[in-house]
C-alpha cells in the first residue's frame, strides 16, 4: 500500500520517548523479545533506530504463544492474519486493548460513529476492526449490524436489505464491500444515493487508493475513511477528511523502514510490516 501520510497531534505532556521505552520494557513479557531486548533502554530516538528490526518471518518462526507479553488471564481475543502473503500471523488482545482503539476512533469521528447512526458492520468477526466497531457502538458510537460479510446467514444480498431496512447509515468493512453492495443494488433496480443510506464507508483491511476512494465517494454521494493498521498492530491510523491518511502519534513511532506500536500486548519493537507510506508535505487539519 502506498498512501500520503500526515500524523495526527498528541495530547499535551506525551513523550515518545518515554512511550517508545515502556513498549520495549512491556516487550521483554514475551518469549520473542525477553533475550533480545534484555537490558535495552530507549532514551533518544538514535536508541530506537539500533534495534533490530522485526520481520514478518521472525513473528511467524516464534510461534503463536512466544509472541504475547501478557498472561493468558488478561488476554479477551485471539486473532490471525488471513495468510495473503503467506503464513498467517496471530495476535492476542486485552480489553484495554480494543477500549483505547475504539476511544481513538469515536474521538476522530465523532460525526460518524455518533449516537443514533446505524453501523452495517461487514468486518469479518474472525478480524479484530469487527469487535472494535461493536465496541464503538457499545460507546456511545451507534447502532452496529453485527453482519461479517463471511457469515452463512448474512451473504450480500441479505446485507444490502439490512441496510436499507434498518436505515443504516455507516457501512464499515472491507474495500470490496461498497463494490458488491453497489452492482446487486443496481441489479435491484436501486438507485445508490435515493435507495440507499450510507453516508459514510469506514473502510480496511487491504489497499484503498485514492482512485477507489473518490470513485466510491462519486457513486454513492459518501465519505470514504480509510482504517489503516494491520493484524499485528490494530489501529494505527485514519483519514481525515480532505482524505490524508494521519498516523496515530502517540500509538506509533515511524522510522525509515519500520514501525513501533506501544500500549499493546503483543508488543512490536521496529517491525517492519512491510507498507508503503509517503509523508506529506503540506499542511492538512
Amino acid at each position: 500500500m502506498q498512501a500520503p501520510v500526515a500524523s495526527s497531534a498528541p495530547c499535551a505532556g506525551f513523550d515518545p520517548t518515554a512511550a517508545l521505552d515502556a513498549t520495549v520494557r512491556r516487550a521483554r513479557g514475551s518469549a520473542l523479545y525477553r533475550e533480545r531486548l534484555a537490558g535495552v533502554e530507549i532514551r533518544t530516538l538514535d536508541d530506537l533506530r539500533r534495534l533490530p528490526l522485526t520481520t514478518r518471518a521472525e513473528l511467524q518462526a516464534a510461534g503463536t504463544h512466544c509472541t504475547r507479553a501478557v498472561p493468558l488471564d488478561a488476554v479477551c481475543h485471539y486473532g490471525e492474519s488471513s495468510g495473503t502473503t503467506g503464513a498467517t500471523n496471530s495476535v492476542w488482545l486485552t480489553a484495554g486493548d480494543f477500549a483505547r482503539d475504539a476511544e481513538v476512533l469515536r474521538a476522530r469521528h465523532p460525526d460518524v460513529f455518533a449516537p443514533g447512526h446505524v453501523i452495517l458492520n461487514r468486518f469479518p468477526f474472525m478480524a479484530a476492526p469487527a469487535h472494535l466497531i461493536q465496541l464503538v457502538a457499545q460507546q456511545g458510537g451507534g447502532v452496529a449490524i453485527p453482519a461479517g460479510n463471511i457469515n452463512w446467514d448474512v451473504p450480500f444480498p441479505r446485507a444490502l436489505a439490512l441496510a436499507r431496512t434498518a436505515g443504516a447509515t455507516v457501512l464499515a468493512g472491507l474495500p470490496l464491500e461498497p463494490i458488491v453492495l453497489g452492482e446487486i443494488a443496481r441489479a435491484e433496480g436501486l438507485d445508490l444515493r435515493r435507495d440507499v443510506g450510507f453516508r459514510y464507508f469506514f473502510l480496511g483491511g487491504s489497499p484503498l487508493p485514492p482512485a477507489m476512494q473518490r470513485r466510491l465517494s462519486r457513486l454513492w454521494g459518501a465519505r470514504v475513511i480509510e482504517l489503516f493498521g494491520s493484524t499485528e498492530t490494530m489501529l494505527l491510523g485514519t483519514s481525515c477528511a480532505e482524505g490524508t491518511l494521519h498516523l496515530e502519534v502517540e500509538r506509533v513511532q515511524r522510522v525509515p523502514l519500520s514501525l513501533t506500536k506501544g500500549r499493546f500486548q503483543r508488543p512490536l519493537n521496529r517491525a517492519d510490516l512491510m507498507e508503503m507510506l509517503e509523508p506529506l508535505r503540506r499542511p492538512t487539519p
